[in-house]
């Protein structure tokens, strides 16, 4: 997953939301490259996953319980949004 993140730049402070985080497997391979001034918003359709990628990720990120196309987030809120291996 790091070939991901080689190839999606989010600006300085940008915000970023992952739609099917799972167990935020792209962020655990990643955190040496996490920008801390990054706003991070993860969201799976299962609330166990969720529980699963606060537990690796921690306060570093904000998590929802949400599915697409049903997000509860406003239109362009995000500089990045990845939807990476989802299950349609």
């Amino acid at each position: 997953m790091r070939w991901l993140f080689e190839r999606e730049v989010a600006p300085p402070a940008g915000r970023l939301l992952e739609v099917g985080c799972g167990p935020a497997g792209l962020w655990h391979e990643n955190l040496d490259r996490i920008d801390r001034a990054w706003t991070l918003t993860l969201t799976d359709f299962s609330a166990g996953m969720i529980e699963v990628a606060r537990g690796v990720f921690g306060d570093r990120a904000s998590y929802a319980v949400a599915e697409w196309p049903d997000l509860p987030f406003d239109d362009e809120s995000f500089a990045v949004v990845i939807a990476n291996h989802i299950l349609y």
